[in-house]
């Protein structure tokens, strides 16, 4: 329902009409009480007059028979008979009417003249010029207590007032007629007329004021009205292109401006304001290095085809090396980059295809005309040519290309986040295939990731609930055939799922940044196994453990070895940690220096996993406190075979041990490669050939067992445990 005082103008015309009505009330009231009070004050001279008048007539026209008494101003307070008149005498005299006529006349007015009866204490009108409507004499009445003149009378006081007679009230002024001693015998009033005569000037002045006083309001009211109509006009053209601005459909200037008032003030404001709203949207949708649509836009065109039941497909797509394009040349290279890619990807669209810029160097494409398969791809493929030409960059020339995942619409996803995620899916599974690859997405890559994300519930479970346990794989000493060591192995044996190869559980820890949890739960049970067979006296040299780049930038790290340590009693010559190449690239050299010198000083070893295949470089080799390198077994397959192979081998050797490191062959697998770890002078091996991963409880025997192959004919005794391997 409307609400009419939502109007400015009806409110500001009830507002001035209200102010208008107050004023004219108030006006209206001073002239009500100001006509009333000269009204009273003109009646109450006349009839003072009056009383006057007749006081000097009685005296002059009857002297004989009245005396009479004034006050200080010259009023009558009694009449007193004469000296020697009896009291009879006040209603036997023929000239008392003659008398009133004339004061009657005088006063314009009426008179009547009462005398006592003592019998029926009231007060009888024996002579009077008063007239009925037919103007026959009024009958003569008595009046008694209830009178209002009553009272005054009967103490010998004069009375002023309004007074009934003949159902009409009379303003009179009544004076005592009196006795020399005093005694009241009758009384004389005279009267200027009827008192609705008397205020008639008064009702028709209130009458007029009245009507003139809501003629000016009507007057005012219309007035005003009109007058705000006219000034409010502008302010609803304002507010009618306000409303439409905010529609969309506005198309034109801002009425009012140009004004130099208070709405010119306002229109301008409102210039301003829409001016500020289109850099805000500029700024809310779209990308402010590419001028593309940004994250926003893209979900809400995304939203907008998919509510309206369009056809189409979603093409995600992430520059190849983008990353080492800002790394060579810095930031304003992978701008440029981004800019370059920009144009390629436009040069390649139809009309109606809409590019946005996700982030980074992400980019998204929403074609409706990209309804199938075929198309998609074929979009797809004409991309990736174009990204994959050189880039002729300011900084040099660049070599990009570009990944993309596709999903179709909506037969894919009903969604705008559902067909995000599955673009993006599609695109991860690219980009982990190989560069330059375009992926459709299917349900297998849903169903993968589904089960990442239930494999990574399940292990933080097993973490948690300490489900993991410990496999040991033994290391040989070459040169004396002793057990050097054990390295630990972590393995998850799941209730319903079976055995779980690191290979799986590793990455969906990495992935879900359970891998701190992970290594205190292998570092706690690997400081507990030692203990364990240091009580058994099983003499094991000691046990390693992998740690990650992620634990070591831990800064409690060091706390938590310490800790571990000292709670199982074991020192720190039984523990190895092996550190792979990438802490370097997640490290500062000198924290790293700071970092394994603590580790150091607890006792504790520190190996260097998976030497060669990484980013280590001599020099770390030289600085940094390591006690041993392990050589990766892509350097030890079939070195038996290649020469070239084995020569790189030995060189990898020779180096350790020029910079005093333990050289530890790990996966050696055949009696060959064996053999030639020996020659070429290798310390410790640890592989296939020596000894499957056992559990914690085979150790022992498996030391024993190894100890005892080595003192009989090596050779043999090894064919014998390859052939018949312990796993726990």
């Amino acid at each position: 329902m409307l609400n009419p005082f939502r109007s400015l103008t009806i409110r500001t015309t009830l507002l001035l009409v209200g102010m208008v009505a107050m004023s004219i009330l108030v006006m209206a009231g001073l002239g009500y009480t100001t006509v009333d009070r000269v009204t009273e004050q003109n009646a109450r001279t006349r009839i003072d007059h009056a009383a006057r008048t007749a006081a000097a007539l009685v005296g002059s026209l009857s002297p004989q028979r009245f005396e009479a008494r004034l006050d200080q101003e010259g009023r009558p307070l009694a009449l007193v008979f004469a000296e020697g008149v009896a009291e009879t005498a006040l209603e036997q005299d023929a000239g008392d009417a003659k008398l009133l006529e004339v004061i009657a006349n005088a006063n314009q007015g009426a008179a009547n003249l009462y005398r006592f009866r003592e019998a029926t204490r009231e007060f009888q009108r024996y002579a009077s010029t008063v007239r009925d409507a037919l103007g026959a004499p009024a009958p003569l009445r008595s009046f008694g207590l209830s009178h209002p003149a009553y009272g005054a009378l009967a103490s010998g006081a004069v009375h002023v007032g309004q007074v009934p007679m003949l159902g009409r009230l009379r303003l009179a002024y009544f004076v005592p007629i009196m006795t020399r001693e005093q005694r009241v015998i009758g009384a004389l009033a005279v009267d200027i007329g009827l008192v609705d005569d008397l205020v008639a000037p008064r009702n028709t002045l209130r009458e007029a004021i009245g009507l003139w006083s809501g003629i000016l309001l009507l007057v005012v009211a219309s007035l005003g009205a009109f007058i705000q109509m006219l000034e409010m006009r502008p302010l609803r053209a304002i507010a009618r292109f306000s409303h439409r601005f905010v529609s969309g459909q506005a198309d034109r200037e801002v009425p009012g401006l140009g004004r130099a008032d208070e709405i010119g003030d306002v229109a301008e404001g409102l210039s301003r304001v829409i001016a500020m709203q289109s850099d805000l949207e500029r700024l809310a949708f779209s990308d402010p290095l590419t001028g593309l649509g940004n994250r926003t836009r893209y979900f809400a065109d995304l939203e907008a085809l998919l509510a309206d039941g369009a056809s189409g497909a979603l093409l995600m797509i992430d520059l190849d090396r983008f990353k080492e394009t800002n790394d060579a040349f810095g930031p304003a290279a992978g701008d440029a980059l981004l800019m370059w890619a920009r144009d390629h990807i436009l040069g390649e669209l139809e009309e109606g295809d809409r590019l946005a810029r996700l982030g980074g160097d992400d980019f998204a494409i929403l074609s409706p005309g990209t309804a199938d398969t075929r198309r998609a791809m074929a979009l797809a493929q004409r991309l990736m040519k174009r990204l994959a030409e050189p880039a002729q960059l300011p900084q040099g020339e660049v070599h990009s290309g570009c990944s993309i995942g596709i999903a179709l619409l909506p037969g894919q996803a009903a969604t705008a986040a559902e067909a995000h995620r599955k673009a993006e899916l599609a695109l991860r599974d690219a980009k982990s295939q190989q560069d330059g690859r375009c992926v459709l997405f299917h349900a297998a890559l849903d169903e993968a990731v589904q089960n990442r994300m239930q494999l990574a519930r399940l292990l933080r479970h097993a973490i948690d609930h300490d489900e993991l346990n410990l496999h040991v794989q033994p290391q040989i000493d070459l040169r004396t055939g002793k057990l050097y060591g054990f390295e630990a192995l972590a393995r998850w044996t799941h209730p319903t799922l079976g055995a779980i190869a690191p290979s799986e559980f590793i990455p969906v820890a990495e992935a879900n940044g359970l891998i701190p949890a992970l290594g205190q739960r292998v570092l706690e049970q690997a400081c507990s196994l030692a203990r364990q067979w240091r009580d058994a006296n099983f003499a094991f040299g000691r046990i390693s453990i992998n740690v990650s780049a992620i634990e070591l930038g831990q800064p409690n790290y060091v706390a938590q070895v310490q800790d571990a340590l000292a709670r199982h009693r074991i020192e720190g010559a039984c523990l190895c940690l092996e550190l792979t190449e990438s802490v370097f690239l997640q490290q500062e050299e000198t924290v790293l220096t700071g970092l394994f010198h603590a580790l150091r000083d607890l006792g504790v070893r520190l190996s260097l996993d998976d030497f060669g295949t990484g980013y280590s470089s001599l020099g770390y080799l030289n600085r940094l406190p390591l006690d041993e390198l392990k050589i990766d077994r892509a350097f030890i397959a079939a070195a038996d075979q290649d020469p070239r192979k084995r020569s790189l081998l030995a060189g990898i050797v020779a180096v350790g041990k020029g910079l005093g490191l333990t050289m530890v062959a790990e996966g050696a697998e055949t009696e060959a490669e064996l053999q030639v770890l020996r020659e070429l002078h290798c310390d410790v091996v640890q592989g296939h050939v020596i000894g499957r991963p056992v559990s914690p409880l085979m150790a022992p025997i498996e030391g024993e067992r190894l100890f005892g192959a080595f003192r009989a004919t090596p050779a043999a005794a090894l064919r014998k445990s390859t052939a018949k391997p312990r796993v726990a």
